[in-house]
């Protein structure tokens, strides 16, 4: 973060982004910037909206400095001053860099304005996109600011854009298909017939292969539409088809049937089939049939987890760790947060607490946040494990995972306000992405419940189970829901 401000600098310095009869000008900018990179979060948050309001080409590099500085700043107040003074100075001009909008979106300034604010934000972003724009990013401009949007203020101003703006691309379409996804989820009644209507224009696009609208149709979870698409066709498509049907077989707890689905499987991804033949044997209860069907030890190690044998993760993850070090490679990130996870779920607090450590030392945002995650699990180290999420969301400040870690970790601290304000930010971050995590609207419910807020909890609890989830404990969420109804 700071690296990029440096090298800014020294650019002003030596004149590479000015002309030399504009020394003065250089010198300005030199100081506001130098004075940004010296100042503490919040203060180097207005510095840098100061050089968005005044310059040009500084404006999309201040840019992307500003959402880290907002950030780390962890300022409701501040990021509302943000959204409202871009809207009114910058307005993203044409000619801005697709950097600017990028980072105008992660700003995530609609959740902080009025409606009518928001929406005036909104047709700035859009109207003012070049249009040499890739489709792909125009796409991603649409998905996160109307969903963000929502959020705050319901999907009828979504809604009303997608009434008035027709999809012209396959990934102006796929856009349209995942703003009714997540508005059906809200609200089947008034915008199912919505996202029908999407997905079945996305699934008649002759323009586009087959196989390709069969997999974006997977990855949305419409199986028996993958299935329809694929008809009697062969090849990749032919595999989708199969997938979904094994999807559906599991869906409905025919699990047999889905192991001989699996077993006449002739070509596709061996991996993905491995790995769900693994799962239905497990369900099956024929566990010795499930590590015999691993074929290495990565694969053992993905069945321990989905079986809860933690005794046996463990193991495997440090046989895995050996073998890496052996081998000279460095142990993956992923690997360490399964250890640690582990170690909470074996009640080995010293184990967790060494992991810690060591991951303390580290970069990496992913291993910051997932043994941070662990620790506040566990109830341990709270005030070390919330700086740890505070150093990984400075690298990703709109990864709800990690905006996840930071509410947990503040409701485990008894921040109560920090906590919904942090869950604010993880739901309006998961929504822009389609994602919709049982764990996540668990933790909500908790957060909420602790304020007071019964109906709000009540709320969250219902989307958990409707949600659901692999590590998600619906009985213990049926509990909940029912002491407060």
């Amino acid at each position: 973060m700071r690296g990029a401000l440096l090298i800014f600098a020294a650019c002003l310095t030596a004149g590479g982004l000015f002309a030399a009869d504009a020394d003065a000008v250089v010198r300005s900018r030199e100081k506001l910037l130098m004075s940004a990179l010296e100042s503490a979060p919040a203060p180097r948050a207005r510095l840098l909206l100061d050089a968005i309001s005044e310059s040009n080409s500084a404006r999309a590099i201040a840019l992307d400095e500003l959402s880290s500085a907002l950030a780390e700043a962890d300022s409701a107040a501040l990021q509302g001053e943000a959204a409202r003074r871009m809207t009114a100075a910058s307005k993203l001009v044409p000619g801005d860099t697709m950097l600017a909008h990028l980072a105008a979106v992660r700003l995530g300034g609609a959740a902080f304005l009025s409606a009518p604010e928001a929406a005036a934000w909104l047709a700035a972003v859009l109207d003012n996109i070049s249009p040499a724009t890739s489709p792909l990013h125009r796409a991603e401009l649409i998905d996160s600011w109307l969903v963000d949007v929502s959020y705050r203020h319901g999907f009828a101003s979504g809604d009303a854009y997608w009434q008035k703006n027709a999809a012209t691309t396959p990934e102006e379409i796929r856009s349209r298909i995942k703003f009714y996804r997540a508005a059906a989820k809200a609200d089947p009644e008034k915008y199912r017939a919505a996202y029908d209507a999407a997905l079945d224009e996305f699934a008649g696009l002759e323009d586009m292969d087959a196989a390709e609208r069969a997999a974006f149709l997977l990855d949305m979870g419409e199986f028996e539409r993958v299935i329809t698409l694929a008809g009697n066709s062969r090849g990749p498509i032919e595999q989708l088809s199969r997938l979904a049907r094994i999807e559906l077989l599991k869906r409905k707890g025919k699990f047999e049937e889905a192991l001989k689905l699996c077993d006449q499987a002739e070509g596709g991804d061996a991996i993905a089939l491995r790995r769900i033949r693994g799962e239905l044997l497990v369900r099956l209860n024929r566990l010795d049939e499930a590590e015999k069907n691993s074929k290495n030890a990565i694969d053992l190690l993905q069945l321990h987890i989905f079986m809860r044998d933690y005794k046996k993760v463990q193991s495997d993850c440090k046989a895995l760790a050996a073998m890496m070090q052996a081998a000279k490679r460095p142990v993956p990130a992923a690997m360490r947060i399964i250890e640690a996870d582990a170690a909470v779920k074996l009640g080995q607090l010293d184990e967790l607490e060494k992991i810690l450590t060591e991951a303390e030392k580290e970069d990496s945002p992913d291993l910051l946040n997932g043994v941070a995650y662990s620790a506040a699990d566990a109830n341990i180290e709270l005030e070390r494990a919330e700086k740890m999420i505070v150093r990984a969301l400075a690298a990703a400040p709109r990864n709800y995972a990690f905006l996840d870690s930071l509410a947990w970790v503040r409701f485990r601290r008894g921040d109560l306000a920090g906590a919904r304000e942090a869950m604010r930010q993880t739901i309006a971050a998961q929504t822009a992405e389609g994602g919709s995590d049982g764990v996540l609207f668990d933790h909500a419910g908790d957060i909420e419940s602790a304020a007071g807020d019964h109906a709000a909890a009540a709320e969250f609890y219902r989307k958990a189970l409707q949600s659901g989830g692999r590590d998600l404990d619906a009985d213990a969420v049926r509990s909940k829901l029912d002491k407060l109804n």
